[in-house]
């Protein structure tokens, strides 16, 4: 498997793939209106535009997982959309995902929003260092938690 930039080509594949990853959950909570679940493809090329996102694939070329960051300021990377096929999920993928764009993208501060839905994703940026710093609100009556690591 390999992680590589994703190319404007891979916008509707990883679109898939984030309806894909976030359906077992949005089935879960009866969610299915959720963002994730009803992005427009013009919404997912722009924020494709405004971010550096990595694809994670198989020998075949088959994308599994993405993720994306975007620096703030020159020392500050905020990220977002972590997400693995529901197939490939429990296999680190998810860590591979966050090690590689935390080691390519020059940073001092990174902090992304973690919903309290979801505990395990939450211990998995905790063990890569992350803490809690601060909530939102969310919709639905849930917790956003605002989570940040720093490099010395």
């Amino acid at each position: 498997m390999t992680i590589t930039l994703a190319a404007i080509e891979d916008v509707t594949r990883l679109l898939e793939l984030q309806r894909e990853a976030f359906r077992p959950r949005a089935i879960e909570l009866d969610w299915l209106d959720a963002f994730p679940m009803i992005e427009s493809l013009e919404s997912a090329m722009e924020e494709f535009r405004k971010n550096s996102t990595f694809k994670l694939t198989l020998p075949d070329g088959t994308i599994i997982g993405s993720i994306r960051g975007c620096m703030e300021d020159s020392k500050t990377l905020y990220l977002s959309r972590l997400m693995v096929h529901p197939d490939h999920k429990r296999q680190g993928h998810g860590t591979r995902l966050m090690q590689h764009i935390l080691s390519v993208m020059p940073h001092r501060r990174a902090w992304l929003y973690a919903s309290e839905l979801e505990p395990e994703v939450i211990h998995m940026y905790e063990r890569l260092g992350f803490r809690e710093f601060d909530r939102e609100p969310g919709e639905r009556n849930t917790q956003w938690l605002m989570m940040e690591r720093h490099n010395k």
